[in-house]
């Protein structure tokens, strides 16, 4: 599967090692490469384990009933930890809403976070690291958390320091 894999001229190399056994697969063992993150690799082995594969994390857009069809009092954006949300994303569930006959919307967008604890940071990030370089740990994360407005990411992509 790793030999397979489509990596897009990115250099890989994986060699999995157990105690008892020793070296039990390799590939690329020995290519002198930077590590990755290891918490991405237990986090998906985890997810595999453990979710059924057709497991899909989705965020949904509930319109509360209205007597009037085409007015809602409020739209709720519920977060489900989809890694893969987009503005894009968002857009088309605006559109769905719009082809379902909503037309206006009298209330707040109210957004509903809870699929998950209100930690916003894992134990020992260094505080410099959020938010230059990682937005805050969510069950709504759009665009990767990338696309933001405040002082330092803007002094971020301008390349000077803030």
């Amino acid at each position: 599967m790793i030999a397979a894999a489509r990596t897009g001229g990115i250099e890989l190399g994986v060699a999995v090692s157990v105690p008892s056994t020793g070296e039990t697969y390799a590939y690329n063992g020995d290519l002198p490469l930077l590590p990755a993150s290891n918490q991405k690799i237990l986090t998906a082995v985890g997810a595999l384990s453990l979710l059924p594969s057709d497991h899909r994390f989705e965020t949904h857009l509930l319109t509360p009933p209205s007597a009037d069809s085409e007015v809602s009092p409020a739209l709720h954006l519920r977060a489900g930890g989809d890694p893969t949300l987009t503005r894009s994303s968002l857009d088309d569930l605006a559109a769905q809403a719009a082809a379902s006959g909503l037309r206006r919307v009298a209330g707040d967008l109210v957004l509903d976070v809870s699929r998950y604890d209100d930690r916003r940071a894992a134990p020992g990030w260094p505080t410099w690291l959020q938010p230059t370089y990682v937005g805050p740990m969510s069950a709504l994360v759009v665009d990767d958390n990338r696309w933001r407005t405040d002082d330092a990411q803007r002094s971020r992509r301008s390349g000077s320091a803030g």
